[in-house]
This record gives C-alpha cells, structure tokens and sequence, in this order.
C-alpha cells in the first residue's frame, strides 16, 4: 500500500506535464481553426463588399447610359438642366465642362441592403459625332454624400466609351405630336349694378393677369335703336342690340394688361340716366390671336315674352375645337323687377343680377357650357316679368396648339420663248433661265423674276410679249407664266435721203423719225481756205468726223469739210428739219445725207485729198477700212465751177451735187460695202481736169 502512494507520489508530476502540454496542442490547434474561420470570414466579407461596390458602379453606369440614349439626349448639350431618376434616387447632375467637353457629375445613394452608393461622370467632346466616357465608382458602404471613411469601404470602378448615342439606343424618335388645347376656364365672375345714372362703374375682378380675356356681359333700361352705352378706351365692343325701347344687351372684351384687377371702368350712358346691371368674367387659356373679334363671337336675338331665346351660333372664325360657350338674358320692365329666373338646361355656374329705380328695372342672367361643337343653340331662359327681352349666345376660342407647319410652297412654271427675224438669249435673276438652251424653270409663289433680253451681233431687241406681266420683263409668280422674247435682224445701214444748197448756210432734210439708229452726215465746201465752226440738225450740234477737213491751199484754194449727228445728238427731232453751218457764209454750199442702221460709236476710219491740181482728173482718198456692211461717205469739191464727177470707185454713187454761188463745185456720194474693206483707196473722176480739188470721206459700221 505504501509502495503503491509512493509510486502515484513519483508520477504525478508527470501527468501535469503531460495534461499542460496536450491542453496547449487542443488550445494551438483551436486557435489554427479560429483563425482560418477568421480569414474565411473575411474573405468571404471582402467577396461581398466588392459584389455590392460593382453592383452601384453598374447602376449608376445603367442609368447614365439610359438618359444618354437617343431620344432622351440627356447629356447632349452643354447644361441642359433637369432632374433624372436612378433607383430610388432622383438627382440633377451638374455641369462641370464647357463648349468644347460637356461633363456631368452625379452621385446615388441607398443602394442594395447595405445602403451601398455610386459617383458617376460622364463626359463629351464638343463635336459630333461626340466620343462619351462614362467613369462611375461604386462603393459598398455610403451616407448621404457617398463620401463615408468607413474602414471596411471598397471602391470598383467601370468605365465606358463609346461614340455617337449608347448602342443599341438608335436614332431619336419623331416628338409626340402636342395635346389639343383644353377649354377656356372661367377663373371669376364678378357682377355689378347701379341706379340711374349717366356714369357706371363696372367692378374688374380682384385678380387680374395680363392676357386674361375680359369680358363683359351688361345690360340697360331703355332704348332708342341706337347703342347708348359708351365704349370705354381699351376696349372692344363685340356686339349689342335693344328691344322694343324696354333693353339694351351689349358684350364688351379686352385683352387685360394686367393691371385691372380691383378696378372700377365706366361704361357711360351719358346723356342719358339708366339703370344698369353687368356681369364681368374673366377667363384664361383663350386664343388671343391679337383680334378680339376673331376670338370672341356672339349672336343676339330679342322678344318680348317670358322665355328669351338665345340664337344660334357658329362661329365664323373656327369650327370644332373645345370652345366655352356662354349664354345670356337682359329683361327689362317698366314698373317692377323685371329678373332671370331660368337657365338653358345644359349650362351651369348661373349668375343673375338685377337693378330697378321706379319705371327703370332690368336684369341680366348667364351660364357656361364646355362643348366642342362648331355651332351651339342654347335653349331658353325664362323671366319673372319683362317688357321685351335680349338674349345672347357667346363663344369664346380656346388656346392654340403649335400651329402646322407651313405647307410646301407652291411653284409655278416660268417659260421664255423667242420670236422674230434676229436672235439671242434671255436669262434671269433669280437664276434658272439660259435661253439658249434651258427656256423654262419652277419659281415658288411670288417670287418676282426679272429677265434680261440680250441680242446677237446683228439682231436687235423688238419686245416682249404673252402673259400681261411680260410686258416689262419682270414677273410675278403668281401662276403659270409664258413671256415671248422677239429678236429682229438689225436693219442694214442704208442711204435714205439728201438734200443740199448752194451758195446758202443751210439747207433741209426729212430725217424720219427716232428708233432707226439715224445718221445725218452734213458734207459742205468753197472756194478758198476758211473754215467752219460747227453744224446743227434742227438747232442740235453735230459732231466733226475726225480729221475730215481738207483744205487745198493751191491759188484761192478750195475746202471741204464733213460733220455729222447721230441718234445722240437728234433725240427726239424727226420730220424735216434745218441742217445748218455755222462760221461761214453764202460763198458755201451744204449738202445733208440721212442714212438708217448706222452705228451710234462715230466713223470708223477717215480719210482727205488735198493735193489735186490741173491737169490730174481724180480727187483720191486712201487708205480706208470699211468693215462688212458699213458705209462710205464722200464730199469732194474743185475751184473749177462747172464740173460734174463722171465716176467713182465703186459701189459709191453721187447723192446730191449744188455749188456755192463764185466758181466751186461741191458733190457728196455713198455707197455700202457688202464685205469688209481694208486700206481701200476711194476716187472721184471729175469730167474735166479742176486747178484745185479736196476731198473728204469717213465710213461708219452696221448697228449691232
């Protein structure tokens, strides 16, 4: 027994040892589970925050993308303002960009169960198509301002980019078309009424806003069959009648300026003293057009029994829209109240307001109706007495919608042709026209188009004819239009006429009359060497033809010279007329030559003889250019009095031949040449050898 306590005694130590050390094997290896399970724990927490933090980051990216699709076009603009919905969040993102990057900053809040929130920006450049980058940031732990220090916070981050609209959002579909306008609304109904009086105060209502229709609905005793209510300033009156000396109804409007609510107007019936009872409605949401008479119609009918009823109406300025209909009854009776009683059946918000001063008593009553009809027949009223009653129906226009868009013009058809001997073109401003080639053109309607004649080399411009708007070459395209441009051959330069004296100034000639691009060619000569100082056509200067003066200075000496006047320089003149000389005397001789088609720029080439002398038979005049169909002129002269020209180079033919009254002689000639001439050299063959001869001559081109 003692061995057996001595033997426990020797091994408890032991067993100490060995219960501590399997205690810290339990404990160590608790402590491996403990924080295993720990890291599960937390890795487990970790997975979740970042399911919750990339759940608000695709939220808010979601809902971006959404507002930024094409037909919302939230983001497209620089700082378009207004409110977008998220979840359960609804924000207004703000502007942080400028005209060249758009961006916009917004944050939600409260998402998922652990109150998870998401900051969003999304950006654009300023071109199109833009480039948009969407950055959104999402966190598992948020408060109001998605700006919490939570320890345990995490953050993910999306970002998006794309270019033009978020796939998938397509183009913007066209806008909802706009809703009818509603009915008119009657906002307040204020009634007044006085005794006889020549000055009656109407009461506006309290509240008055500008564009509020006001109208007044007001009735008098008595009448002469003329309106005895005076319009007041501002106002227009849209109509009245009177029955049988007993009433008077009128309806008065004006488009309020705003500052008429608690007012008073006077609607006088000076001279006259009268009772007088009113109703005064003021009403919103009516088509105010600018004319009142436009917006507001009414028809009267008047009677004499206990039953006024108002007419019917259809207004001639709309048809079915939802129009506010009002009907009204005046009764007037001598010696007691005479008041409305009864209302049409299908109107509501009745009003009645009476006033009577010994043999003067009258009464106005009105209701309302909503109803969009384009006519409406109220039905009757009915009176507790009446010597004649007015009865009215009222419609007032309701409030416009967005007016259509304006149809495509219309276009009319514009055609140009071309008649006559000569041609050319026409063309037109605006644009269009080249005829030539394209003749007709479309213009809208009233475009006013201007056409522009221009005639070929040779032709000239006749005028215009077809439509009567033709007739000036502008249009108005009011409708079809066909215009006739007529082009003739210009007529060809031809010698017509001439005349001439000797021993005279002047001389006369029938120069025709103007439009026939005329030439008067005025050829004069003498003995000796003095020269002129001008020459008229029916008192009009002509001009010199340059360097045409000869003068031959053998012996005495001999001179010719050669002016001339064109259309310039004739103007109006026509019929025979005084071609005179100025400078000289009566030792001169004038010969005056008319020719038609001639060009109005002057000769084209000139030419002089001064050399001739016995025994030579020939006066010559070289070197000259005539172009196709031009003219040549030629005066020549010799100091030999009795000679005649036998001869010219053709195709020239003496015109006229007179001497001056001593021992000259003087001969003009023309001729046209059929194709051009250059450097041609011109000869008058005298019949006999002058002692001295000069010659002049000058040629002229074709008008064009």
């Amino acid at each position: 027994m003692n061995m057996i306590k001595e033997n426990w005694q020797k091994n408890k130590g032991f067993v100490l040892l060995f219960a501590v050390t399997l205690a810290s094997i339990l404990l160590a290896i608790a402590l491996g589970v403990s924080n295993i399970s720990l890291k599960e724990i937390n890795f487990s927490t970790s997975a979740r925050n970042s399911s919750d933090a990339i759940f608000a980051a695709d939220t808010i990216a979601e809902c971006a993308l959404y507002y930024d699709r094409g037909d919302i076009n939230r983001f497209a603009s620089p700082d378009p303002g207004g409110a977008i919905s998220c979840g359960a969040t609804t924000v207004t993102p703000t502007f942080s960009g400028d005209t060249s990057l758009w961006a916009y900053d917004f944050n939600i809040t409260g998402l998922g169960s652990n109150d998870a929130c998401a900051k969003l920006n999304i950006s654009k450049n300023g071109d199109s198509p833009y480039t948009t980058v969407i950055t959104s940031r999402g966190y598992n732990v948020g408060d109001s301002d998605c700006a919490s220090t939570d320890p345990n916070r995490t953050e993910r981050e999306l970002e998006l980019t794309y270019s033009g609209n978020p796939p998938g959002s397509g183009s913007p579909p066209p806008p909802p078309p706009p809703p009818p306008p509603g009915f008119p609304v009657v906002q307040s109904l204020t009634e007044t009424t006085t005794g006889a009086l020549t000055a009656h105060n109407i009461a506006m209502p309290a509240t008055v806003d500008a564009n509020d229709l006001l109208l007044v609905l007001i009735s008098n005793f008595g009448t002469d069959g003329n309106p005895t209510i005076i319009t007041p300033s501002g106002w227009t009156r849209i109509g009245w009648t009177g029955s049988s000396g007993s009433a008077e109804g009128y309806v008065f409007a004006k488009d309020a300026v705003g500052n008429e609510d608690g007012t008073t107007v006077n609607f006088s019936t000076s001279p006259f003293f009268q009772t007088v009872a009113a109703h005064v409605y003021r009403i919103t949401d009516w088509r105010d057009s600018g004319t009142l008479t436009s917006d507001v119609e009414v028809s009267f009918a008047t009677g004499s029994s206990l039953t006024p009823n108002p007419p019917s109406l259809n207004p001639i300025n709309w048809d079915v829209e939802n129009t506010l209909w009002l009907a009204l009854a005046v009764a007037g009776q001598g010696n007691n109240d005479g008041y409305v009683n009864g209302y049409p059946s299908s109107y509501t918000n009745t009003d009645e307001a009476h006033s009577g001063v010994g043999f003067a008593h009258v009464g106005v009553g009105s209701g309302r109706r909503e109803l969009a009809a384009a006519s409406e027949n109220p039905g009757t009223f009915s009176l507790t007495g009446s010597e004649g009653w007015v009865a009215a129906t009222v419609a007032v226009r309701p409030t416009s919608s967005p007016p259509p868009p304006p149809p495509p013009p219309t276009n009319y058809d514009l055609t140009v042709s071309k008649s006559g001997t000569g041609s050319g073109t026409v063309t037109s401003s605006p644009a269009g026209i080249n005829c030539g080639a394209d003749c007709s053109e479309s213009y809208s309607d009233g475009t006013v188009v201007t056409l522009t004649p221009s005639a070929a080399v040779g032709s000239t411009f006749a005028g215009w004819s077809g439509d009567a708007d033709c007739s000036d070459g502008s249009v108005t395209m009011s409708a079809a239009r066909n215009c006739t441009a007529t082009f003739n051959l210009s007529p060809p330069l031809t010698f017509v006429r001439a005349n001439g004296t000797g021993g005279s100034t002047s001389t006369t000639l029938d120069i025709g009359s103007s439009g026939s691009n005329r030439l008067v060619v005025v050829i004069a000569g003498r003995e000796g060497t003095t020269n002129l100082t001008g020459a008229t056509v029916d008192g009009k200067s002509c001009g010199i033809a340059p360097a045409v003066a000869a003068t031959n200075t053998n012996g005495v000496g001999n001179r010719t010279e050669m002016w001339y006047c064109d259309e310039d320089n004739l103007g109006s003149s026509s019929g025979t007329v005084t071609v005179a000389i100025q400078g000289g005397s009566t030792a001169w001789a004038v010969h005056a030559l008319l020719f038609t088609g001639a060009s109005q720029s002057g000769p084209t080439d000139t030419s002089t003889d001064t050399a001739s002398i016995s025994p030579t038979i020939t006066t010559t005049m070289p070197g000259m250019d005539v172009p196709a169909g031009g003219g040549i002129v030629i005066g020549v002269g010799n100091g030999t009095q009795g000679l005649t020209v036998n001869s010219w180079t053709a195709p020239v033919a003496t015109r006229f031949s007179a001497a001056d009254p001593t021992s000259a002689d003087l001969v003009s000639a023309s001729g046209i040449e059929a194709s051009a001439q250059t450097n041609k050299t011109y000869q008058a063959t005298w019949s006999a050898a002058p002692n001295r001869s000069s010659g002049v001559a000058a040629s002229w081109a074709p008008a064009l």
